[in-house]
């Protein structure tokens, strides 16, 4: 707690004294970064068929979520990043060692964001981005990452410190069995006049061992583009298949291995439509629609969610916008044939970046 405090001390002091700094020593550089966020949401809000109140309540998670400083330290073709937030304290470290950066060829060790990801642009519930709603979360890990040009490969070490917590008891858990084994991600990019586009994949092994072996993979593979239609208007789509994705956390689906040790496979595909108009320099209006399905040979139906939004960036300076947004998170129906509610949500975020 108290570092939390200190960290969240830090940060208002840091955005109130000094905007986006760079100190430059000969060959050495420094650059200080941040980007504070702060939001207030409305939810109107129908839990599950179990739970047949209706409630509404307020609420707001991205300062503490997603609000980080950061250092970014560059002396000859060595980079070195930290980054600090509130709810991770530690977001990111990691050393970069540059051999050519004309053609972006490095090697990069420690903590840095995963490769096989692509995410939309929501702002609600700390920056959802559609995940689980068509689209992958992203996530930092632990990792050895090598890049050449558009092309990156990285071997990533499990995290699973928090895996399937509700199976927690007084003396063990599932993932204390765990043997990590690096799982691998790889990313493609290209870029054109008209196209942005992201190939991405991943795969891994969990070995878990109690009274036998289990063994369980995961996979995934999946496409992202942001269509150029003119100079104001862009369109985003990606789609993805994923093998047992809750064991990466890229997706909130049931668990692999349940609490009598038995492995059940979970198949899952997400689409996602999003469009982008650009009025001027300081007027964004962007929307996004998801739809992600999981399925096992035990499920009695699909486990399916449906999402939504509807956001306007306003630029009021260089450095600070406002982004009024309302959102839709409907979780229809469990594996169980059974309804899981939805979640109308309607607010606004700040953010400033520094």
């Amino acid at each position: 707690m108290k570092r939390k405090l200190f960290i969240i001390a830090f940060i208002f002091l840091y955005s109130n004294i000094l905007y986006a700094a760079e100190f430059k020593i000969d060959n050495f550089t420094l650059n200080i970064y941040s980007n504070i966020y702060g939001d207030f949401f409305y939810s109107y809000n129908k839990p599950s068929n179990y739970v047949n109140d209706i409630t509404n309540y307020f609420s707001s998670s991205a300062f503490t979520g997603s609000s980080h400083i950061g250092l970014n330290m560059n002396y000859s073709k060595i980079n070195i990043l930290f980054e600090a937030g509130i709810s991770d304290i530690i977001r990111k470290y990691y050393i970069k060692y540059n051999i050519s950066n004309e053609e972006n060829h490095f090697i990069l060790i420690g903590r840095d964001t995963t490769l096989a990801y692509y995410s939309f642009g929501q702002i609600a519930k700390n920056l959802a981005e559609l995940n689980d709603y068509g689209t992958l979360a992203d996530n930092r890990r632990v990792q050895l990452k090598y890049g050449i040009k558009n092309f990156q490969i990285a071997l990533i070490l499990p995290y699973l410190s928090e895996w399937n917590s509700q199976y927690v008891n007084d003396t063990s858990s599932l993932y204390d069995g765990f043997i990590n084994i690096p799982r691998i991600e790889t990313a493609y990019n290209y870029q054109s006049k008209y196209i942005d586009l992201k190939v991405f994949a991943g795969y891994g092994i969990y070995i878990y061992e109690r009274d036998k072996k289990y063994i369980v993979h995961s996979a995934n593979a999946g496409i992202g583009n942001n269509f150029i239609i003119d100079d104001k208007t862009s369109m985003n789509m990606s789609i993805f298949y994923g093998y047992n994705l809750n064991m990466t956390n890229a997706l909130s689906n049931s668990s692999t291995i349940n609490n009598i040790f038995t492995v059940t496979n979970i198949h899952s595909f997400g689409i996602a439509v999003g469009f982008k108009y650009k009025y001027n320099d300081y007027l964004t209006a962007q929307t996004g629609l998801g739809y992600t399905f999981n399925y096992a040979h035990n499920y009695q139906s699909i486990d399916d969610a449906l999402g939504g939004y509807l956001n306007l960036e306003i630029m009021l300076n260089k450095y600070f916008s406002i982004i009024p947004e309302i959102s839709l998170f409907n979780n229809m129906n469990s594996s169980t044939e059974q309804s899981e509610g939805y979640d109308f949500m309607a607010g606004i975020m700040a953010h400033l970046k520094l």
